[in-house]
């Protein structure tokens, strides 16, 4: 008979909980309250505990509604559209790290037979979580070469385009604290007044961006508090004509 610790099983759970739950918010460019990280967590871990004692079939079933309690939890609910996508994510996720943490316990633990289980299990986790994380930065890469459309009103004429979203795009006014979007100067058909700039640093280079008095800004029909930033004419973006932080994407309505 194999004895089993409940208080080193619910903390091992838990752990990996956390570790999907953090990896999931990094995918999505979500940041999540911590206290709602860690109690979404705990609840996964509890319920891993629990699980103990129930049939195999009644835990299977109820690790779906847990499961997506725990979400609700950590990342809200929002539109129906934006939950179901952090379930897929979530899924992926937990389905990748499940088979990292049990290809590495086949291998490490083959080869190193002598070490303290203890050990052997942080051993274990921290290459998982080195694996995943690598895993989602390039799904984060991946993901910057989605495109979204942008419209915006200015000067009371409306302006539509397509933008491309860029993960690596962090750029923000400091006095609103909103995250801006890069348009090209080919967009209007008259230069625009500038109400202020922006500063804007690259690995290459750095400079001054104008802003304009932009209203309506909104991403794929959906209304975003963002700033305006007007780049030289001719100006492309992979292509496109604008250029928007992932994260508007991916923000709260």
């Amino acid at each position: 008979m194999i004895g089993i610790y409940i208080d080193v099983y619910l903390l091992v759970n838990y752990m990996c909980d956390l570790l999907v739950l953090t990896l999931c918010a990094h995918i999505l460019d979500r940041k999540p309250k911590k206290l709602r990280l860690i109690a979404a967590a705990a609840i996964g871990g509890a319920f891993a505990a629990l699980s103990l004692f129930l049939p195999r079939p009644v835990s299977t079933v109820l690790s779906f509604p847990v499961c997506f309690l725990m979400l609700a939890v950590c990342f809200g609910f929002g539109s129906l559209k934006k939950y179901l996508l952090t379930v897929v994510v979530f899924y992926l996720t937990a389905f990748l790290v499940s088979g990292v943490v049990a290809f590495l316990s086949s291998f490490i633990g083959s080869r190193l037979p002598a070490l303290p289980s203890a050990l052997l299990l942080i051993l274990i986790l921290l290459a998982a979580c080195f694996f995943a994380f690598l895993f989602s930065q390039i799904v984060k890469i991946r993901a910057s070469s989605v495109s979204a459309e942008l419209s915006f009103t200015y000067a009371g004429q409306l302006y539509v385009c397509t933008a491309l979203c860029d993960s690596g795009d962090l750029l923000t006014d400091r006095e609103t604290g909103r995250s801006v979007v890069i348009v090209s100067g080919d967009l209007f058909s008259l230069p625009p007044s500038p109400a202020r700039s922006v500063s804007l640093t690259t690995l290459t280079s750095s400079g001054e961006l104008p802003l304009i008095e932009a209203e309506d800004v909104t991403v794929n029909k959906e209304k975003r508090n963002a700033c305006v930033a007007v780049a030289d004419a001719g100006k492309r973006f992979g292509g496109y004509k604008a250029l928007l932080p992932l994260s508007l994407l991916l923000a709260e309505r």
